[in-house]
């Protein structure tokens, strides 16, 4: 973005009254977070349209997939590790006052993150992803699903069992061009194999979806902070 102006004093006179260095700096972080998530709904269109094709892709009936986006600040290898690695998974996954409990990662196509969630009031949930691509540091592809303590397939204790049993779910991770050492993540997520009954609640979730990814992401950045403030 460039700005002209007559002269010099001009120009330091919009710098120093009105902050015009900062606030454009602002104006163009805030744009930076906000293109994503149009690219994201368009990424989503075509995930949808290409699931149709594959017997082992989403539903070709998943008309309005999930996307959430959200900017760190902090370096795409810091953000890609705190997704990877079991010891980092466990102090932010999860939502708002949940704690991961007996988690185990084989990371590597084919393998599957396997936890339980305890809750504030002791109950627990538990729940797996199974890895389908690792393109790191740009790209992790799974499938999500609740659990048994066995790691097998279930339900959600939720909804009357009426929740998608399987959902694809495809985390990127790119660099930000607006800051500094910034990472944009991008979390899209689409049933697999649902029925009508079960995309239509599906997509009745989404504010509620958002709400507790938002939850989450808050508390991933709390960690990408304390982790980056621990390697000072």
């Amino acid at each position: 973005m460039k700005s002209l102006f007559p002269s010099a004093k001009a120009l330091k006179h919009v710098v120093e009254k009105y902050g015009a260095i900062e606030g454009g700096k602002q104006h163009l972080t805030r744009l930076s977070e906000f293109l994503p998530t149009l690219s994201a709904s368009k990424t989503s269109s075509a995930t949808t349209a290409s699931g149709a094709a594959s017997a082992n892709g989403p539903s070709s009936s998943a008309a309005n997939p999930f996307s959430i986006t959200r900017v760190f600040r902090a370096p795409r290898e810091l953000v890609v590790k705190a997704w990877t690695e079991r010891d980092q998974l466990a102090k932010w996954f999860g939502p708002k006052g949940s704690q991961v409990i007996d988690a185990k990662l084989d990371l590597r196509v084919g393998g599957t993150f396997h936890y339980g969630l305890k809750s504030s009031d002791g109950s627990v949930m538990w729940g797996r992803w199974k890895f389908e691509e690792l393109a790191l540091p740009g790209r992790m592809v799974f499938v999500s699903s609740f659990s048994d303590p066995k790691g097998g397939l279930a339900r959600a204790p939720f909804f009357d069992g009426k929740w998608p049993l399987e959902t694809h779910s495809v985390v990127t991770f790119s660099e930000h061009a607006g800051i500094g050492k910034g990472t944009v993540v991008k979390l899209e997520w689409v049933p697999l194999r649902a029925t009508a009954e079960e995309l239509a609640l599906f997509a009745s979730m989404h504010d509620s979806m958002r709400g507790g990814w938002g939850g989450t992401f808050d508390q991933l950045d709390e960690h990408l902070q304390a982790t980056a403030a621990a390697r000072r």
